[in-house]
């Protein structure tokens, strides 16, 4: 054997081997991670102690006719029965982060901007600090150019 090629032999076994032990201690620290961080997180309280919501409300539940369809009526009156919706964007803290007046803005209406966006976490990013990025230049103006007209060409598309 030419020792070039035993050299080159032993490289390989070396890299695959040390590549096994790297993959392999690699996923016990991942695993010891996740264990970490599941020991440290907080326990989640399902319901707030000091919510007096329910002693304001009624017992007796009143089904609305929204629509002729019985399944979707049950689901509109659930929706409208549980409050859920009426603290959509709150946070949990005395009022909505945004309201009907920057409905336009969203809508394009007026050539107005939001001055504020919500991210997945629900914290609220202002739209100038988001902006100084490039994907966050992308993110404002797909959230607020006017796709009236696609809308338009595809409500066309659909009737013909």
């Amino acid at each position: 054997m030419d020792t070039k090629k035993l050299i080159k032999a032993i490289q390989l076994i070396i890299k695959e081997e040390v590549k096994k032990e790297v993959s392999k201690r690699e996923k016990s620290l991942r695993a010891s991670i996740i264990k970490e961080m599941k020991q440290s997180q907080p326990n989640v309280v399902e319901k707030d102690p000091l919510d007096v919501d329910h002693v304001f409300e009624s017992n007796t539940k009143i089904n609305k006719s929204f629509t002729g369809n019985a399944t979707l009526n049950d689901m509109l009156n659930e929706t409208a029965d549980s409050g859920e919706w009426r603290s959509i964007n709150s946070n949990g803290v005395g009022g909505g982060m945004f309201d009907a007046s920057q409905a336009q803005a969203f809508a394009g209406g007026m050539g107005q901007q939001p001055q504020v966006l919500q991210n997945a976490d629900g914290r609220t990013i202002p739209t100038n600090q988001l902006q100084q990025t490039d994907a966050g230049k992308a993110v404002v103006d797909a959230l607020t150019r006017d796709y009236s007209g696609l809308m338009k060409h595809i409500n066309n598309k659909k009737g013909s």
